[in-house]
């Protein structure tokens, strides 16, 4: 949660405890969003690259542009 920008992470909270099972359901399918949009990314990666890359750019990025367009595919996600 820390890689993520404040407003990112104020709502996937509201999300996990405003929703029934909501921490159970949303937070596989965040999890599974993420993997799926950085797979072709994370496959060529070692461990140690995997966990920086997913630590520095993936949180950023994909709350960022999630942020900044709201027809993004990873909107839903997040509301």
């Amino acid at each position: 949660m820390r890689e993520l920008n404040l407003p990112a992470i104020i709502r996937i909270w509201d999300t996990y405890l405003s929703e029934k099972d909501g921490f159970e359901a949303f937070h596989t399918y965040l999890c599974a969003t993420l993997l799926c949009h950085f797979s072709d990314d994370l496959r060529t990666m070692k461990f140690q690259d995997l966990v920086l890359f997913l630590q520095v750019h993936a949180a950023s990025s994909v709350w960022n542009t999630a942020h900044a367009a709201s027809a993004s595919d990873h909107e839903p996600c997040a509301s």
